[in-house]
Protein backbone atom coordinates (compact mmCIF):
# COMPACT_ATOMS: atom_id res chain seq x y z
CA UNK A 1 0.00 0.00 0.00
CA UNK A 2 2.92 2.32 0.61
CA UNK A 3 3.94 2.06 -3.05
CA UNK A 4 0.40 2.98 -4.12
CA UNK A 5 0.43 5.98 -1.79
CA UNK A 6 3.78 7.11 -3.17
CA UNK A 7 2.55 6.66 -6.74
CA UNK A 8 -0.63 8.65 -6.00
CA UNK A 9 1.43 11.44 -4.44
CA UNK A 10 3.55 11.58 -7.60
CA UNK A 11 0.47 11.51 -9.86
CA UNK A 12 -1.25 14.30 -7.91
CA UNK A 13 1.92 16.38 -8.24
CA UNK A 14 1.91 15.82 -12.02
CA UNK A 15 -1.81 16.68 -12.08
CA UNK A 16 -1.08 19.97 -10.28
CA UNK A 17 1.50 20.82 -12.96
CA UNK A 18 -0.79 19.82 -15.85
CA UNK A 19 -3.81 21.64 -14.42
CA UNK A 20 -1.70 24.77 -13.94
CA UNK A 21 -0.57 24.57 -17.56
CA UNK A 22 -4.22 24.17 -18.60
CA UNK A 23 -4.94 27.58 -17.06
CA UNK A 24 -3.12 29.38 -19.90
CA UNK A 25 -6.35 30.81 -21.41
CA UNK A 26 -6.61 33.05 -18.33
CA UNK A 27 -3.08 34.32 -18.96
CA UNK A 28 -3.92 34.90 -22.62
CA UNK A 29 -6.95 36.91 -21.52
CA UNK A 30 -4.69 39.00 -19.28
CA UNK A 31 -2.26 39.69 -22.12
CA UNK A 32 -4.94 40.73 -24.61
CA UNK A 33 -7.36 42.49 -22.26
CA UNK A 34 -8.37 45.89 -23.53
CA UNK A 35 -9.08 47.62 -20.26
CA UNK A 36 -7.98 47.43 -16.65
CA UNK A 37 -11.19 45.75 -15.38
CA UNK A 38 -10.94 42.85 -17.84
CA UNK A 39 -7.26 42.43 -17.07
CA UNK A 40 -7.97 42.38 -13.32
CA UNK A 41 -10.85 39.93 -13.79
CA UNK A 42 -8.70 37.53 -15.84
CA UNK A 43 -5.83 37.75 -13.34
CA UNK A 44 -8.22 37.19 -10.44
CA UNK A 45 -9.74 34.15 -12.20
CA UNK A 46 -6.29 32.70 -12.80
CA UNK A 47 -5.24 33.15 -9.16
CA UNK A 48 -8.50 31.69 -7.80
CA UNK A 49 -8.28 28.65 -10.08
CA UNK A 50 -4.62 28.14 -9.17
CA UNK A 51 -5.46 28.26 -5.45
CA UNK A 52 -8.31 25.80 -6.04
CA UNK A 53 -6.03 23.36 -7.87
CA UNK A 54 -3.26 23.58 -5.28
CA UNK A 55 -5.63 23.27 -2.33
CA UNK A 56 -7.62 20.35 -3.71
CA UNK A 57 -4.68 18.24 -4.80
CA UNK A 58 -2.61 19.02 -1.70
CA UNK A 59 -5.51 17.90 0.49
CA UNK A 60 -5.90 14.80 -1.69
CA UNK A 61 -2.21 13.98 -1.22
CA UNK A 62 -2.57 14.39 2.55
CA UNK A 63 -5.74 12.27 2.60
CA UNK A 64 -4.12 9.49 0.61
CA UNK A 65 -0.87 9.55 2.57
CA UNK A 66 -2.24 9.79 6.11
CA UNK A 67 -5.48 7.81 5.81
CA UNK A 68 -4.32 4.45 7.14
CA UNK A 69 -7.61 2.90 8.25
CA UNK A 70 -10.37 4.98 6.67
CA UNK A 71 -11.19 4.11 3.07
CA UNK A 72 -14.05 6.64 2.89
CA UNK A 73 -11.83 9.71 2.62
CA UNK A 74 -9.77 8.04 -0.11
CA UNK A 75 -12.95 7.15 -2.02
CA UNK A 76 -14.14 10.75 -1.65
CA UNK A 77 -10.88 11.91 -3.21
CA UNK A 78 -11.48 9.50 -6.10
CA UNK A 79 -15.03 10.77 -6.58
CA UNK A 80 -13.77 14.35 -6.77
CA UNK A 81 -11.22 13.21 -9.34
CA UNK A 82 -14.13 11.76 -11.34
CA UNK A 83 -15.68 15.23 -11.40
CA UNK A 84 -12.42 16.67 -12.66
CA UNK A 85 -12.25 13.95 -15.34
CA UNK A 86 -15.77 14.86 -16.48
CA UNK A 87 -14.69 18.49 -16.77
CA UNK A 88 -11.65 17.50 -18.86
CA UNK A 89 -13.88 15.27 -21.02
CA UNK A 90 -16.06 18.33 -21.63
CA UNK A 91 -12.97 20.28 -22.70
CA UNK A 92 -11.98 17.48 -25.09
CA UNK A 93 -15.44 17.49 -26.67
CA UNK A 94 -15.40 21.28 -26.90
CA UNK A 95 -11.93 21.29 -28.49
CA UNK A 96 -12.99 18.59 -30.95
CA UNK A 97 -16.01 20.61 -32.05
CA UNK A 98 -14.00 23.85 -32.41
CA UNK A 99 -10.92 22.61 -34.25
CA UNK A 100 -10.09 25.91 -35.91
CA UNK A 101 -9.59 27.68 -32.57
CA UNK A 102 -6.92 25.42 -31.11
CA UNK A 103 -3.85 23.59 -32.22
CA UNK A 104 -3.45 19.84 -32.21
CA UNK A 105 -0.97 20.06 -29.36
CA UNK A 106 -3.52 21.51 -26.97
CA UNK A 107 -6.04 18.76 -27.73
CA UNK A 108 -3.33 16.10 -27.37
CA UNK A 109 -2.21 17.57 -24.03
CA UNK A 110 -5.80 17.62 -22.76
CA UNK A 111 -6.29 13.97 -23.78
CA UNK A 112 -3.07 13.02 -21.97
CA UNK A 113 -4.30 14.98 -18.93
CA UNK A 114 -7.58 13.04 -19.03
CA UNK A 115 -5.72 9.73 -19.20
CA UNK A 116 -3.56 10.82 -16.26
CA UNK A 117 -6.72 11.58 -14.27
CA UNK A 118 -8.21 8.21 -15.22
CA UNK A 119 -5.07 6.40 -14.06
CA UNK A 120 -5.11 8.31 -10.79
CA UNK A 121 -8.79 7.48 -10.26
CA UNK A 122 -8.20 3.76 -10.81
CA UNK A 123 -5.24 3.68 -8.41
CA UNK A 124 -7.17 5.74 -5.83
CA UNK A 125 -10.09 3.31 -5.81
CA UNK A 126 -7.69 0.35 -5.70
CA UNK A 127 -6.03 1.90 -2.63
CA UNK A 128 -9.44 2.45 -1.01
CA UNK A 129 -10.28 -1.20 -1.65
CA UNK A 130 -7.00 -2.33 -0.07
CA UNK A 131 -7.55 -0.07 2.96
CA UNK A 132 -11.08 -1.47 3.34
CA UNK A 133 -9.78 -5.06 3.22
CA UNK A 134 -7.08 -4.23 5.75
CA UNK A 135 -9.67 -2.57 7.99
CA UNK A 136 -11.98 -5.61 7.77
CA UNK A 137 -9.11 -8.00 8.52
CA UNK A 138 -8.02 -6.00 11.56
CA UNK A 139 -11.63 -5.83 12.80
CA UNK A 140 -12.00 -9.61 12.43
CA UNK A 141 -8.73 -10.15 14.28
CA UNK A 142 -9.91 -7.86 17.08
CA UNK A 143 -13.24 -9.69 17.26
CA UNK A 144 -11.45 -13.04 17.40
CA UNK A 145 -9.17 -11.92 20.21
CA UNK A 146 -12.14 -10.51 22.14
CA UNK A 147 -14.14 -13.71 21.76
CA UNK A 148 -11.17 -15.86 22.81
CA UNK A 149 -10.61 -13.74 25.90
CA UNK A 150 -14.31 -14.03 26.79
CA UNK A 151 -14.17 -17.82 26.92
CA UNK A 152 -13.35 -19.16 30.32
CA UNK A 153 -12.99 -22.65 31.61
CA UNK A 154 -15.21 -23.86 34.42
CA UNK A 155 -14.31 -26.57 36.94
CA UNK A 156 -14.97 -29.52 34.58
CA UNK A 157 -12.58 -28.05 31.98
CA UNK A 158 -15.46 -27.41 29.64
CA UNK A 159 -15.53 -24.08 27.89
CA UNK A 160 -18.34 -21.79 28.86
CA UNK A 161 -19.30 -18.34 27.70
CA UNK A 162 -19.13 -15.65 30.32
Amino acid sequence: MKNMRLMLTFLHTIIIICATINLHPHLTDVAYASDHKKRFSATFGYVINLIYILLYHTVSILAVWFSRYDAGIVRASGILLLGELLQVTGWIIQYTLKREHIGGGELFFTIIFGLLLLTTILITFRLAENISKHQNNSMQLKLLSDSVSDISMDNENEPSWV
